[in-house]
């Protein structure tokens, strides 16, 4: 509690280190009131990684790098509850999850911001591996250099979303290398979105998955005549869905009970 970790590096010549700032492993720990700045890690978690059962509040993390593995600012394997945690600029340089990397059931986040981080694989903000609750979110500014999922991506579960902002997100990866999912990615699962907004991200919500429906009704996507959908909105001029996503109805203005959108055209991740 109350506590600063900072410049910590955890190596080994193997590249198999873990937690450059914190590593827990093992169940009822408690962090509040911490600041995790500017720790690297060879392996996952730049500036925490972990292994259980935790609970976390009023905690910031901030220009962790994880360098061969996952999860930049925070690699969680376990049912953690994460409350009111801001995760800003961190990087994984050749992994998943540039701001945090989660496996596991049940685990609750809320009054989360993740933004400005970046993953040179998938889930530049998020990468989700099982089925969790998320609400009151900000996830935004967001980069999947080479993979997708600039803001979240879901590789399984059935995650619940609500109340989240997901906007201004990004991937470098060409749609003729397969990529070009900016916001959203589903790649398996049946994860919910409602009551959310998912705007200026391009594609806001792409589901690989064409065995599940996707549930996203009444959200907002960054314009009054809805999103983009093939079928169900032809002439939507907001964020981009495929057909496998259930748009209808939707919001014509930003839900208000979602965390307020960012400035847009601010730098990404300050790391020009």
């Amino acid at each position: 509690e109350n506590c600063l970790i900072m410049g910590n590096q955890a190596t080994s010549e193997n590249a198999n280190s873990s937690g450059g700032g914190i590593y827990i492993k093992g169940n009822n720990t408690i962090l509040s009131n911490a600041q995790v700045n500017g720790n690297f890690s060879t392996s996952s978690g730049g500036g925490i990684f972990i292994d259980g059962n935790s609970y976390f509040t009023e905690v910031l993390a901030n220009r962790n790098e994880a360098k061969f593995g996952d999860g930049g600012g925070i690699y969680v394997n376990g049912k953690p509850n994460l409350s009111n945690i801001t995760v800003v600029q961190n990087l994984a340089e050749y992994g998943k999850g540039g701001g945090i990397y989660l496996v596991g059931n049940n685990a609750s986040l809320s009054k989360i911001i993740v933004s400005d981080n970046e993953a040179n694989s998938s889930g530049g903000g998020i990468f989700i591996n099982g089925t969790i609750s998320i609400k009151n979110t900000l996830i935004s500014r967001n980069i999947s250099s080479l993979g997708n999922g600039g803001g979240i991506y879901f590789n399984n579960g059935s995650s619940i979303l609500s109340e989240i902002t997901v906007c201004s997100n990004k991937t470098w990866l060409p749609e003729s290398w397969g990529g070009g999912f900016e916001g959203i990615y589903i790649e398996e699962g049946s994860p919910s979105f409602n009551n959310s907004n998912i705007a200026y991200n391009g594609t806001g919500l792409y589901n690989k998955n064409n065995g599940n429906l996707v549930d996203a009704k009444n959200n907002w996507w960054g314009s009054g005549d809805g999103p983009y959908h093939e079928n169900q909105n032809p002439t939507g001029t907001g964020d981009s869905t495929n057909i496998y996503v259930q748009i209808l109805p939707f919001k014509i203005n930003p839900d208000e009970e979602a965390p307020l959108l960012p400035i847009r055209n601010v730098v990404q991740n300050g790391r020009a």
